[in-house]
């Protein structure tokens, strides 16, 4: 594994939630069709076919060693025991903001069922800690990321096995999506009153093929914001790293940095 920090971690713990591009592993038992634990998913990744939907690394990979952590965040399907204080992944490949979507995939864990695992966790990690008091002091210091909605145009509203169409305009299906995830949000954000945040936000081409992956990192009164600009022939052209410190205006070329190594992860397929 290769560190892109040394040191302390930034955060003492990370939790994901998402679809495939950052599941890696919650779907290898499931019945469905969006699974990755075979090859040639993983040829690049010393486990090799983990279940993440990448050759490498995927994006929650590549977040949690730009954190710090000294190894990847454990999926909720095989996490276990003071493992879960650095955090879990939810993430599920065909997941998606509304419950019926990807049916046709078969089994999935959407968004409101990696909320209701996220509540779990809480509840394991109060246990070990003792007091609720102490599990939100953690979790006040904990990083989130959320990437999910893709699933729900890619395999419900521009499906022709859905009557999603029909029955909203895409300005209507929009504000339902958004109506939905910003409730879902609500619920996991404000019961342990964590404090920082990522949102992923994926633009397709035509093709279904990734063109620009954009993360907002939200943490305490900073704000950044990467960018990852992947042309359709899956090249690797440009992170850009823009904070806004202390006053201060910085620009980061990542393509000079460690962070090159993002030209080998593949965000061209999501199921």
């Amino acid at each position: 594994m290769l560190n892109l920090v040394y040191g302390e971690a930034q955060v003492p713990c990370y939790f994901i939630f998402g679809a495939s591009i950052f599941d890696n592993g919650n779907n290898n038992a499931l019945v469905t069709a969006a699974r990755a634990n075979y090859p040639p998913y993983g040829i690049d990744f010393p486990k090799g076919s983990t279940g993440r939907f990448t050759n490498g690394r995927n994006m929650g990979d590549l977040i949690a060693e730009h954190l710090g952590f000294d190894d990847y965040i454990p999926p909720f399907a095989s996490v276990n025991g003071q493992n879960i204080l650095k955090g879990v992944n939810y993430a599920s490949g065909s997941a998606g903001i509304l419950d019926n979507t990807a049916m046709q995939v078969g089994a999935r864990i959407g968004m409101n069922l990696q909320l209701r695992h996220h509540q779990t966790t809480i509840s394991s990690i109060e246990r070990i800690l003792g007091d609720r008091g102490s599990t939100s002091d953690l979790l006040n210091k904990c990083m989130y990321t959320v990437e999910v909605g893709n699933n729900d145009y890619i395999n419900n509203y521009f499906s022709k096995l859905y009557p999603t169409r029909r029955m909203y305009t895409p300005e209507q299906y929009a504000t339902l999506l958004i109506q939905q995830y910003s409730q879902q949000l609500k619920v996991d954000l404000d019961l342990p009153g964590e404090g920082r945040y990522e949102e992923v936000d994926i633009n397709l081409l035509g093709d279904g093929r990734y063109e620009e992956v954009d993360l907002h990192i939200h943490r305490d009164d900073r704000y950044e914001e990467v960018d990852i600009d992947l042309p359709g022939d899956g090249r690797y052209e440009e992170v850009d790293i823009d904070l806004p410190r202390e006053g201060r205006y910085e620009e980061v070329d990542l393509r000079r940095s460690t962070l090159t190594y993002l030209e080998k992860v593949d965000l061209r397929r999501s199921t």
